[in-house]
């Protein structure tokens, strides 16, 4: 962080929410976190509130505002926050509330990642994803067929060049991606049935998956461990991202998430 890759922003005293809510405030840590590749970070926001956070997302771009379809049991209410973690309700429902008691975090944090495992592990929303998660964890909630009607598969490039910054970037590869195809090649319907509704992972996926322990090797790696009040802000376009595994029984994990759409 505050070197080639990553930004982190800190102070003493911590930040407030007025001070990071400020217009000028808010352009720039844009601007740091575009020179930044993407990932910027900050510390001390435990005061922060759901509508607080809406606002501070604004100033990376429009906030999306329809969580619906297989998201929308996370969602908080009345605003487009998306409430993830492994928190349960008192008949054992599992949910995720706001906490904010730090003793609810593990004592040195929660790693983003763990370059020793080797094994990178992706995180998105899709089709493909909700599947492979579900031969693991039924409960987890199914799309109706509506709402994969609603929702379906999508063409993305293998790279592109970063509509802000005019870097070049790797992009369209992680856990919902079921197949890699030259640009403008069919993918039949039967194949994405399969892909979605089995959870399986067409060979050509391989093409990137063996790249991914050069993609994700340290040098090229944030790994961070969180704390109360952390505020993280990345940039699909230009970076991937995991949350690492932990020991559900005894640790309890919450996140708030806001999502940005994509500039026209």
């Amino acid at each position: 962080l505050n070197g080639t890759f990553g930004a982190l922003v800190e102070s003493d005293p911590p930040l407030t929410p007025t001070q990071v809510l400020r217009a000028d405030v808010g352009a720039e840590m844009k601007a740091i976190w575009h020179r930044a590749g993407g990932i910027l970070i900050l510390r001390g926001l435990s005061a922060l509130t759901p509508e607080e956070l809406v606002a501070f997302s604004a100033h990376f771009g429009e906030v999306e505002q329809a969580l619906t379809g297989g998201r929308a049991h996370a969602k908080l209410p009345g605003v487009p926050v998306l409430r993830l973690g492994n928190v349960q309700d008192a008949e054992g429902n599992l949910i995720s509330v706001p906490s904010s008691s730090a003793a609810l975090l593990p004592p040195d944090g929660c790693c983003q990642y763990r370059p020793e495992d080797r094994q990178p592990v992706w995180h998105t929303d899709g089709c493909h994803r909700r599947r492979t998660i579900q031969l693991r964890r039924p409960e987890y909630p199914t799309l109706t067929p509506e709402q994969r009607a609603a929702n379906p598969p999508q063409r993305v490039p293998l790279a592109l060049v970063h509509p802000a910054t005019g870097r070049k970037a790797l992009y369209g590869f992680n856990t919902s991606t079921c197949c890699v195809v030259p640009k403008g090649t069919p993918c039949d319907q039967a194949s994405l049935d399969r892909y979605d509704l089995e959870g399986l992972e067409d060979p050509s996926v391989g093409i990137v998956r063996d790249l991914l322990p050069r993609f994700t090797a340290p040098p090229f790696t944030v790994v961070w461990k969180w704390r109360e009040g952390d505020l993280v802000v990345w940039d699909n376009r230009a970076t991937l991202h995991t949350g690492s595994g932990y020991d559900e029984n005894k640790y309890v994990r919450e996140m708030w998430r806001t999502t940005i759409l994509p500039e026209e």
